[in-house]
C-alpha cells in the first residue's frame, strides 16, 4: 500500500523517499487497460502483471439479512 504523511511517504509499510512515492505513484496512474476477463496487480518489482479474475456466477440473490442469520447459524453449530 502507498501511503504519505505530512512528512514521510511509506510503501508497504516501507519509510521511502518523495522521490520514489512519485515513481510508484506514475505507475499506478497508468496502469495498463486490462484485456477482457483479466485485470493487473503491481508487483513487489513495481511491474504490472496480468492474472485471469475468475467470475462466480451467483445463482440466486439472498437478502442480507438471511445471509446474516444463515451465518450465525453456521458459526452457532461450529461452537457446539
Amino acid at each position: 500500500m502507498l501511503s504519505k504523511s505530512k512528512s514521510k511517504c511509506y510503501y508497504n509499510g516501507n519509510e521511502i523517499t518523495e522521490e520514489k512515492y512519485n515513481e510508484i505513484l506514475e505507475i499506478i496512474k497508468n496502469k495498463p487497460v486490462p484485456p477482457e476477463g483479466y485485470d493487473y496487480k503491481l508487483s513487489d518489482a513495481l511491474e504490472w502483471e496480468a492474472y485471469e479474475v475468475v467470475n462466480e456466477e451467483v445463482t440466486e440473490e439472498v437478502d442480507p439479512e438471511t445471509a446474516l442469520n444463515e451465518l450465525l447459524e453456521v458459526l452457532e453449530n461450529d461452537e457446539n
